[in-house]
């Protein structure tokens, strides 16, 4: 009964999966269908960690990855009107000022490239009870943050602040789940961390295009790696 609950939930997310990376972003239909995608896959991974009892630290950390996600739905992009009247505001004070141009003028991604940082972290720190229980794999998000900042300004010397760092902590994301993966198959092969791996390099490439692209369809990338960790979760 409960592995029929759990195929019908895995059915159930990936339909809402589709549904959202087809719907008009910003629509009230585009948030609705993809808050469901990710409350589906929550409920996917709780039943899969029940499935065979498996409530502990990696079931649980990857549980706690989706939280972040909820923040990606959200655009923090002011219309014009809106960011005239706060530049107008802020021109009381030089820093203010200067402060709110750079954010107003900026594709304001900075709050939803800091919230797939910390899912990535997460589903990075999930991978130390794959495979050996040390943190240098996710060190390599370090390098990968300035790599990521590096390239926003030699793609435009002119870059604004605040995307710089919206690609650094992207790359800093990918950086830090693609060093755990040879923390992970350092400790030996299995089914579940051959899985982890595949989800791991699915969040990790879509990090990456992310920070390039404003294509929302990606999004698919993204959440169909969370099913594959899911499946991890029934092997573990």
């Amino acid at each position: 009964m409960l592995m029929a609950s759990v195929i019908i939930l895995f059915v159930a997310s990936g339909i809402l999966i589709a549904v959202s990376s087809f719907t008009k972003k910003r629509g009230l239909f585009y948030f609705i269908f993809s808050s469901l995608a990710i409350v589906s896959l929550a409920v996917t991974m709780i039943l899969s960690a029940n499935y065979n009892n498996n409530f502990f630290g990696f079931s649980i950390i990857s549980m706690v990855s989706l939280a972040p996600l909820f923040v990606i739905l959200f655009d923090f992009k002011k219309n014009e009107e809106v960011n005239s009247a706060d530049v107008t505001t802020a021109e009381n004070t030089k820093t203010k000022k200067s402060f709110a141009e750079k954010f107003y003028e900026s594709d304001a991604r900075i709050f939803e490239s800091v919230a797939l940082f910390l899912s990535a972290f997460f589903v990075a720190f999930a991978g130390l009870y794959l495979g050996k229980v040390t943190p240098f794999g996710m060190l390599a998000g370090v390098p990968a943050w300035l790599v990521g900042f590096s390239v926003k300004y030699l793609q435009n010397r002119k870059a604004n602040l605040f995307d710089a760092l919206s690609t650094a902590f992207k790359y800093a994301g990918s950086g830090m789940l693609l060093g755990q993966i040879f923390s992970v198959f350092a400790s030996g092969f299995s089914t579940a961390s051959i899985l982890y791996v595949v989800a791991s390099l699915m969040i990790a490439s879509y990090l990456i295009a992310s920070a390039h692209t404003k294509e929302r369809r990606i999004n698919v990338i993204l959440y169909c790696a969370y099913l594959i960790l899911s499946v991890a979760i029934i092997l573990y």
